[in-house]
């Protein structure tokens, strides 16, 4: 391990290795107007994305490819979805341990989230 990879027990060179294979999971928090097209393109690049919102009704329409926001077309994320590449949820954050990055919109999207 190495420098702050250390301190946080992970190993950086790992980590790094993981993003350049498209191997990283990665977390986007708060699948709104900024959200969603970050999701989008994180996932249109090969990773692995878990979106959280605290709107389940966003999350349901996500989940069955389609979208809220009609600038993004909802089949983006229906392919997504297909590829294994975009999971929509509500799922507290205790489902971000194992994650290797995550894309946080607003500090207030967390505070909302319910703890388990």
């Amino acid at each position: 391990m190495d420098g702050i990879g250390s301190t946080l027990g992970v190993s950086v060179a790992g980590l790094e290795a993981r993003f350049l294979q498209r191997d990283a999971v990665v977390a986007v928090i708060g699948l709104g107007y900024v959200g969603l097209p970050v999701a989008r393109a994180i996932g249109e690049r090969g990773f692995r994305v878990l979106g959280f919102d605290i709107d389940p009704a966003k999350v349901a329409m996500l989940a069955t490819g389609q979208s809220y926001i009609r600038h993004i077309p909802g089949a983006a994320f229906a392919a997504l979805a297909a590829a294994g590449r975009f999971e929509p949820t509500v799922v507290p954050p205790s489902r971000l341990s194992g994650l290797d990055g995550s894309k946080a919109r607003h500090g207030r999207d967390m505070q909302r989230i319910p703890s388990v």
